[in-house]
């Protein structure tokens, strides 16, 4: 028996890698594209622990003037603003204002649902909550989560501003982590009353979303007028915008 010692043509070669080259394209795509989804939530979330870190140094500075400047922090751009308020005294019934279509009241491990359809949730051991905002079908869903379990869902109108009052009567910490949408603002009104020792931590995963702290409800009692600087943390990474966190500082 004779054997051949014929190997691959060189038309064999070039079909053959032309079929791996469709197989492994796409491949590479869903590769590249879950690293960069990964990436830009990662970023995210630092662009949101510095904006709270500079805002809480901003906050217990000795500085009382008005500034606007921008540092570097790693790969980030940090846009400190601080300007002039005015003139500012606490009194019963002017903390807070904003018309909030969602009102979650935090008041002894428990989640209190505002509204319509008012009920609560208790927290437990776990203080993190998740909180999903995406579009369907021309409007917008917010889902509260807790351990990727949907608590309370919110069906509002498509393309307009998303407000969300915290009221915290909570005396531990619980924990917020937002995915927002992109092109609909997301603004978290943290109102709490002048006694509190609260602490509510909210982490931006995704999207635009604008925290306001420092806001005071109705039980807060008459204090002497005051000189109060509004401060702006904005965090940048290659000229866009990731985070930008708002507070007012009070000056006695």
């Amino acid at each position: 028996m004779i054997k051949s010692n014929k190997g691959l043509t060189l038309v064999e070669i070039i079909v053959s890698l032309a079929i791996l080259g469709i197989i492994i394209a796409p491949l590479s795509s869903l590769f590249v594209s879950t690293i960069k989804i990964n990436k830009d939530s990662e970023n995210r979330m630092k662009a949101d622990l510095l904006a709270q870190k500079y805002m809480e140094e901003e906050k217990h500075s000795d500085v009382t003037g008005e500034k606007n400047e921008t540092i570097s922090d790693g790969d980030f751009q940090i846009n400190k603003k601080v300007e002039k308020y005015g003139s500012y005294s606490i009194q019963k019934g002017e903390g807070f204002n904003t018309n909030c279509q969602i009102e979650v009241e935090i008041e002894n491990g428990k989640l209190n649902f505002k509204g319509d359809n008012s009920n609560s949730f208790e927290l437990e051991n776990n203080k993190l909550i998740q909180l999903e905002i995406k579009k369907d079908d021309g409007s917008i869903i917010v889902d509260f989560k807790h351990d990727s379990s949907t608590i309370k869902s919110y069906n509002m109108t498509l393309n307009e501003d998303i407000n969300i009052k915290l009221n915290c009567k909570e005396s531990s910490k619980v924990t917020f982590e937002i995915n927002a949408l992109e092109g609909v603002a997301t603004k978290v009104y943290i109102v709490k009353s002048i006694d509190s020792n609260s602490e509510i931590e909210v982490i931006n995963k995704k999207g635009n979303v604008y925290v306001y702290r420092n806001i005071y409800d109705d039980s807060a009692k008459r204090d002497e007028e005051t000189w109060v600087y509004k401060i702006t943390i904005t965090v940048l990474k290659d000229n866009e915008e990731l985070v930008k966190l708002v507070g007012l500082k009070r000056i006695d």
